[in-house]
């Protein structure tokens, strides 16, 4: 009987080790989930601030003041704000004798 009740005992001693042993376990990842993403966080604002000294805006911004600045110019009565050059390939060669008003091949180009 003496022993039984050892055996239960540092059973239940065993029992309350591993759930304190695994409360702490997930109390330290939560704390190292947190510090990861505080820093990811940091790591961010960090950059932002570092861009916002050196005067560098976003690709967002830069898209919305580009087309705020067309809406204004086309309601100034500008009419073709398009800017080809940020659309076309610049490897393209549209100045060749290939090429036609229509945009088709000529017959030299064709043939050869």
């Amino acid at each position: 009987m003496e022993a039984q009740r050892k055996v239960d005992s540092d059973i239940e001693e065993a029992e309350t080790n591993l759930t304190e042993t695994l409360a702490r376990l997930v109390r330290l990842r939560k704390q190292k989930k947190l510090l990861k993403e505080r820093g990811s966080d940091l790591f961010v604002r960090g950059i932002r601030e570092l861009d916002e000294v050196d005067g560098v805006r976003t690709q967002e911004e830069a898209i919305l003041d580009e087309q705020q600045a067309i809406g204004e110019a086309q309601a100034a009565g500008a009419v073709d704000m398009l800017d080809w050059s940020s659309i076309l390939d610049p490897s393209l060669d549209f100045s060749s004798s290939s090429v036609v008003a229509h945009g088709t091949p000529s017959a030299d180009a064709a043939r050869g």
